[in-house]
């Protein structure tokens, strides 16, 4: 069984989390639906490990893709293809996840002015 923390209501309106021990998120709020007025997140208590974002935390990106990438961007601008533009169409091609996750980032901050 796990645990849910759920944010909820008693019949006097007040607020509070409480914790339910329950196979499933759906029979965590049966449980609760009995004692409370007002179920708000159900959310599940502790961290869960996904592996595969932990692997990507500790990739790199390669030299070579970084020399392409520079190429690329480059010739872009010196075509006078607007920067924000440059860094979208790069990252749609990019097949490294940590160097496309990397320009999206860096697209949304120049887009806001960041």
């Amino acid at each position: 069984m796990a645990t849910f923390i759920a944010e909820v209501r008693d019949f006097q309106g007040n607020a509070k989390k409480e914790k339910v021990e329950a196979i499933s998120q759906e029979q965590a709020r049966a449980i609760l639906k009995n004692r409370y007025s007002n179920i708000g997140k159900v959310s599940k208590a502790g961290f869960d490990l996904d592996l595969s974002q932990l692997g990507e935390k500790f990739t790199t990106v390669s030299v070579k893709d970084k020399a392409v990438f520079s190429r690329q961007f480059a010739a872009m601008v010196d075509a006078g293809v607007a920067m924000v533009r440059c860094l979208g169409v790069l990252s749609d091609q990019c097949a490294n996840p940590k160097l496309k996750k990397s320009l999206l980032d860096i697209s949304s901050d120049v887009q806001q002015g960041t």
